[in-house]
Formats: C-alpha cells, structure tokens, sequence
C-alpha cells in the first residue's frame, strides 16, 4: 500500500511513518475519493464512462424496443477501458495489500486469476476478520 500511496502522490515521509491502520484508511480514503459514480458524470470521465455502461445495460440491453438512441449516452470504447484500468488497479492493490497476492501492477500489468473460488474466499475472510472492519465498527459507533 506504500508504494500506492507514494505514487498517488502521498508525502513519501508520512507514509513510511504511518501504521498499518493509517495506510487502509488513506487507500479507503483514495478509493471513496475516486470511485466511479453516475451522479459525477458531469465532470469525470471516468464516471461518465460508467453511466454510458450502466444506461446502456439497463436500458438498451433490458428493453431495446422502447429506448430512443438519442435520447442515451452510448458508451465508447477509450471510457470502457479506462474502466477496466480502474477495477484491476483496485484488484492489484486491495490483493497484495489484504491477501497477500500478486496480480501485477495494475493497468497492462495484471495477470488474471482463474481461480475465483479461491479469491473470493480469501476476500470474504479478510474482510471479516479485517482490521478495516473493526476500524468501521469504532467509526460509527
């Protein structure tokens, strides 16, 4: 999570000073600030890439008869990517950090698992047990 941080532009002297609770809240942190969402589509691209996708799944997939194709935002190719870019980043960084799993460095260089049983068993028991998790627990109560 270091190196992460470090990259995204984080005092390099803070982050080797700070303690392990301190390095997920600051990763939460960085991912609740930049996590794609449709309501800031206005102005991010990367959320605007992902209401193109959602609208385009829910609408056009669901009930094609009834969508004008001008009324929606089609989704592009270069936003689609970018979208990819951003859950394998995420992938990359939440695995080596929680699970102790390298899957590259995110972007280009991510190797694929195909174990997902596997993965999502190594997830769902970090999360339970997680210091995170206790971490949310004194936050909001």
């Amino acid at each position: 999570m270091e190196i992460f941080l470090i990259n995204e532009g984080r005092n390099e002297t803070i982050i080797e000073g700070a303690s392990d609770a301190d390095l997920i809240l600051l990763t939460t942190g960085h991912y609740r600030r930049t996590l794609p969402h449709p309501d800031k589509a206005s102005h991010c691209d990367l959320s605007a890439a992902l209401k193109a996708v959602r609208e385009s799944r829910n609408k056009v997939h669901a009930h094609n008869e009834a969508i004008d194709a001008a009324a929606r935002t089609r989704p592009t190719w270069g936003g689609t990517e970018n979208l990819v870019a951003y859950a394998k980043d995420f992938v990359c960084v939440i695995a080596m950090a929680f699970l102790a799993r390298w899957m590259g460095k995110g972007g280009d260089d991510y190797y694929l698992s195909y174990d997902a049983a596997r993965t999502g068993h190594f997830v769902r028991t970090t999360i339970e047990g997680s210091k995170a998790n206790r971490l949310k627990e004194r936050m909001t109560g």
